[in-house]
């Protein structure tokens, strides 16, 4: 008898966006999965297991794609996951509001020869809407299991998971012909399939490339010509893979998708036995809320109040946890002074006190973190991100990217690593890259406390109001350059991604679903950031007191004495910029960082930089401060997202301190000029 654990079966959950695809994973899971990215991708990964019966089986999200071409990462990811993991089944989630859309990746799946079933979902909103659908006239044109359910109230789940055991089980027959291809298209088809035979792993491989092929895939064609450059060189020959081919094949898969619908959907009145689950009533839903949500300057409206709503709900809930929390770390500070010998060993106080400071700023963000991911989960579960999106895209293209980044973009107000994590609802590894080196442009709430605080300290409050305005526009100002310089570097003769999305139906959240998006998302980033976080606060405590115990004569006060020359050109003391660099460890802890290099209680602060430094000066360091590089904590969740490359990292420092105080020098030179 074999001591190897059998590998259970795999099901691979696929669909389009907005299809529930992600609340059906959820449901089935449970707390049993696992979040992280695809290998070298920043696109997340999710796996769980749930149980099918008595049989234990591994899901799989694959992220929501409209088709299977290689037209963008996620796309790529679930067609190559389909074709060389070949899961045991297939579930495609489809939309019981629009049937006929959402079962063109059924399409797709078909094409590939794989096994698989449909779940029915939203058969709830389509019952509302006055669609009514009947499950087992879609299977029977379909030729495949279907299965009717409603995710977001986990109804119709029962029946799901043992139709997967049963499907599972029964090891559906794998077909070999793509059932939808007709006339001059089979010929076309069966040639191609038969001239790549010898070269394809196996006959449906064979199939599938010769249909990517007749469609141009670029992917398509890159393996085909590393394999057999005659065999390319033929097929450019002989067929054509131009707008037309592509046009055909699309009309084939939709006359295929209505043939198979045909006696499956009439009004709600109609009988729905086969279904086994109930009409829910009520009036169809108005659209009032898209007539808002959607409009250009209503809905500018409504995006900024909700904003500010969640701002304000993530700053007050999230620091209240998270200032109380830290106060337990001050007092293990406080109680690790007393307990440990640091007169006779002081490095020991100072690597000591920097962990603890360390942890202490991990707790303080997690609760924000977990808010502000909640809120943004929540919102997206409603539909409203998606309108967002929408509602700002015209402005966005002008400058490179479409709406979508501009949602991950206003959620690095609040906080760069929620704006970092938001990244991954772009609609292609460019947005997601170029959006990911973006964000730390966008200045977030610690930044703008600090240039507010300081602002009144050197102005009346109406002009320290505009002065505060005034450099978030500088802010916006060169972001929007920024993004044309690195879109230009990094992806030349690239065009702005389509916002290529659907306006989801309104509807109630998945509180469950809600929930386990914000503990992955707080726990992925104690898992990211909090090793990091602690070492690099070690490192910098021990650099402020080295090696004398006083920060002037400190190794990092050397530092910021070296770089006076530079000080002076930003009108500004050596130690001010000392404190900018330190604002790498924590951003609302600045002032504290100044009470401290400046040797005097934080009280007394405003007056001693009010006669040290300045209006000029004070000026040119609220500038620097919007624009220097995020603290360590969110440059450690960037270093994540971007797939743990260290030249990604190390350019959005470096780019971000040169426009800091590149930019510094110009301002300060630019002001004493205009004041003669």
């Amino acid at each position: 008898m074999s001591d190897a654990i059998e590998k259970p079966p795999m099901v691979a959950i696929a669909g389009q966006p907005n299809t529930g695809k992600s609340t059906l994973f959820n449901c089935l899971t449970g707390l049993n999965q696992a979040v992280g990215n695809w290998p070298g991708k920043t696109v997340e990964k999710k796996s769980g297991t749930t149980v099918c019966g008595s049989t234990r089986v591994e899901v799989v999200d694959l992220p929501g794609t409209y088709s299977l071409t290689a037209g963008s990462t996620e796309e790529r990811i679930a067609r190559d996951f389909i074709l060389e993991q070949a899961p045991d089944l297939v579930l495609v989630v489809v939309n019981a509001l629009c049937l006929e859309r959402t079962l063109y990746y059924a399409a797709e799946i078909a094409a590939m020869g794989i096994n698989y079933v449909v779940a029915l979902n939203m058969t709830d909103m389509a019952e509302d809407a006055g669609v009514l659908v009947d499950p087992a006239q879609v299977s029977k044109g379909l030729d495949v299991p279907v299965f009717p359910l409603v995710a977001s109230r986990a109804k119709g789940l029962d029946r799901l998971t043992t139709g997967l055991e049963k499907a599972l089980a029964s090891r559906t027959r794998i077909r070999e012909e793509i059932e939808w291809l007709f006339g001059e298209l089979k010929e076309i088809h069966q040639t191609l399939t038969e001239k790549m035979l010898p070269i394809a792993e196996n006959k449906r491989r064979s199939a599938w490339d010769a249909l990517k092929l007749m469609e141009g895939d670029p992917d398509a064609r890159h393996a085909l010509g590393a394999k057999d450059t005659n065999v390319l060189a033929w097929v450019d020959k002989q067929f054509s893979h131009g707008p037309d081919m592509i046009e055909q094949l699309a009309q084939a898969r939709f006359q295929w998708i209505k043939k198979a619908l045909v006696k499956s959907c009439g009004p709600t009145n109609a009988p729905n036995d086969s279904s086994g689950l109930q009409p829910s009533g009520g009036a169809p839903r108005t659209p009032i809320w898209d007539r808002m949500a959607t409009h250009h300057f209503l809905g500018v409206l409504l995006l900024l109040g909700i904003f500010a709503g969640v701002v304000t709900v993530g700053l007050v809930a999230g620091l209240s946890f998270g200032l109380f929390a830290r106060s337990w770390f001050d007092a293990l500070e406080a109680v690790a002074g007393q307990a440990l010998d640091f007169k006779a060993i002081p490095w020991l106080a100072w690597v000591v006190r920097g962990g603890i400071r360390g942890a202490g700023s991990v707790v303080t963000v997690t609760p924000v973190i977990a808010i502000f991911s909640m809120v943004f989960a929540l919102l997206e579960d409603i539909g409203y991100m998606a309108r967002a999106a929408y509602v700002m895209d015209r402005l966005m293209v002008r400058i490179g990217l479409n709406g979508r980044a501009f949602v991950s973009l206003l959620f690095g107000m609040p906080c760069t690593i929620i704006g970092a994590m938001a990244c991954r609802i772009g609609d292609s590894s460019r947005q997601r890259m170029l959006t990911l080196i973006l964000v730390p442009l966008v200045p977030c709430s610690a930044k703008l406390a600090i240039t507010s605080v300081i602002a009144t300290w050197f102005f009346p409050l109406p002009v320290a109001v505009a002065v505060v305005l005034g450099l978030f526009l500088v802010n916006c100002l060169i972001l929007a350059v920024m993004c044309r310089l690195f879109d230009r570097m990094l992806f030349p003769g690239t065009s702005p991604d389509p916002l290529i999305m659907e306006l989801p139906p309104w509807q109630r959240p998945a509180w469950a679903a809600v929930f386990k998006h914000t503990w992955n998302r707080a726990k992925g980033f104690v898992k990211r950031a909090a090793g990091v976080l602690v070492v690099f606060s070690m490192v910098l405590s021990f650099a402020c007191y080295f090696p004398t115990g006083e920060i002037t004569t400190s190794l990092f006060g050397r530092l910021g004495q070296a770089l006076t020359p530079v000080s002076h050109l930003m009108g500004l003391d050596w130690k001010m910029l000392t404190v900018l660099l330190a604002s790498l460890l924590n951003k609302e802890a600045m002032l504290a960082t100044a009470a401290v290099i400046f040797n005097v209680g934080q009280q007394e602060l405003p007056g001693l930089m009010q006669a040290t430094v300045s209006v000029s000066g004070a000026v040119t360091f609220m500038y620097a401060v919007n624009v220097f590089a995020p603290c360590i904590a969110a440059l450690s969740v960037i270093h994540a997202e971007g797939g743990k490359r260290i030249k990604l990292l190390a350019g959005i420092i470096g780019y971000t301190t040169l426009l800091s105080i590149g930019g510094g020098i110009l301002i300060h030179q630019a002001v004493r000029l205009v004041a003669g």
